[in-house]
């Protein structure tokens, strides 16, 4: 799996190195706290993350213990933000850890609500294999059915867009300017994109936006309203937002950036890209949405219980030759990711969605999530 973050990782934080080296010369908050990793909440009871707590009382010991272990992994990273972790079904923490906003000593608390960027692809995609489910759509048709005018759209099939084997292509840079509705939106990406007959694996959220697209031209709502109605309002997602309707009273974490050589965290990153409406505005269906660990985790549930599609809907789903598919990186488990600046976000689980380990954060540590990820479900797995 480390390659595969590794890709993504080189595809999605163009965006975010703009401009960073310049702000890192600039940077001079000094540390906050050399406890980044040290525990900033109570845990969720079973009842906030849907999940039964464990009551072995024989088996609290071993708890404690593993506990202490995923604490100090997060500590020697200098991990800043939310980690939960659900063993063998059953909810085993949900904290946050370290600062959201150093300024004002406001910490990262396991409600807070994260940008996570492509984790938003396998809602897209699950969009997507309820219409085909529904009859609605094949995997197999072809682009030119909704968008004819992109180059090689009658060799462009809907699992190519979902498994980013579809020869587009599209630099990763933020417009000019809010694009304020979704034709605006759209249209930018036909405009930016390029389509080549190469159809090996090249990641692009184009692909994902082109999926946003044609999920609209077949329901008749905008990709928000629908996601809304077949997902968020069902799940009762409550805290999950669009970049365009965030409400003011929620607190975004700042980014933040750790400095090994002078041992010094919670430096400037550089713009807060949360706050960047331009940027967001281009992620149509591919890494505009804001979420807690919680509805994260309600959507891993609902794939395990079926409640959105059915096993067999999704094993059809995540069909690929590349690895990929439907923002899922498939091995021995799957892999969910996202890359936004400072912002990075994770979950990774088995195939069962028994053992989950779900990472959000806001500071650039000394490891990459995916590492820390793989390390703390290591420590957990049954």
């Amino acid at each position: 799996m480390k390659k595969q973050w590794w890709i993504l990782s080189g595809a999605l934080l163009i965006i975010g190195l703009i401009g960073l080296v310049s702000w890192r010369l600039l940077a001079a908050t000094p540390s906050v706290s050399s406890q980044t990793a040290t525990a900033t909440t109570t845990e969720t009871t079973a009842s906030e993350a849907s999940l039964d707590e464990p009551t072995q009382a024989n088996d609290l010991d071993d708890s404690n213990a593993t506990k202490e272990k995923i604490n100090q992994i997060l500590a020697e990273d200098r991990f800043s933000g939310v980690a939960l972790i659900v063993q063998n079904g059953q909810l085993f923490s949900n904290q946050g850890y370290g600062y959201a906003d150093t300024a004002n000593a406001q910490t990262n608390e396991a409600a807070t609500a994260f940008p996570v960027a492509s984790i938003q692809k396998t809602l897209t995609g699950i969009l997507i294999a309820q219409l085909v489910t529904a009859g609605e759509l094949s995997y197999d048709q072809t682009l030119n059915d909704f968008y004819p005018q992109i180059e090689n759209s009658s060799a462009i099939t809907v699992r190519m867009l979902l498994n980013q084997t579809s020869g587009i292509q599209m630099d990763e840079i933020a417009p000019a300017e809010v694009l304020s509705t979704q034709a605006e939106q759209l249209d930018y990406v036909l405009n930016s994109l390029t389509s080549t007959s190469d159809f090996d694996f090249y990641y692009t959220n184009a692909n994902y936006t082109l999926l946003a697209g044609i999920i609209s031209q077949i329901s008749g709502v905008d990709y928000e309203t629908y996601l809304t109605e077949k997902i968020i309002q069902p799940l009762n997602l409550q805290g999950t937002y669009f970049w365009d309707t965030l409400p003011e009273n929620v607190t975004v974490p700042n980014p933040y950036y750790y400095d090994l050589e002078t041992n010094t965290e919670y430096l400037d990153y550089g713009p807060e890209l949360v706050r960047d409406r331009p940027l967001f505005s281009s992620l149509l269906g591919a890494g505009n949405l804001l979420m807690t660990s919680g509805d994260l985790l309600k959507i891993q549930e609902a794939l395990r219980d079926q409640t959105l599609i059915s096993s067999q809907d999704f094993s059809e789903l995540l069909e690929t030759d590349s690895g990929y598919s439907a923002g899922y990186w498939q091995g021995e488990q799957l892999e969910s990711a996202g890359v936004l600046g400072a912002y990075t976000s994770i979950i990774y689980t088995d195939w069962q969605f028994r053992n989950i380990v779900i990472l959000l954060e806001n500071q650039v540590g000394l490891s990459d999530v995916g590492t820390l990820a793989e390390d703390i479900y290591s420590l957990i797995a049954i």
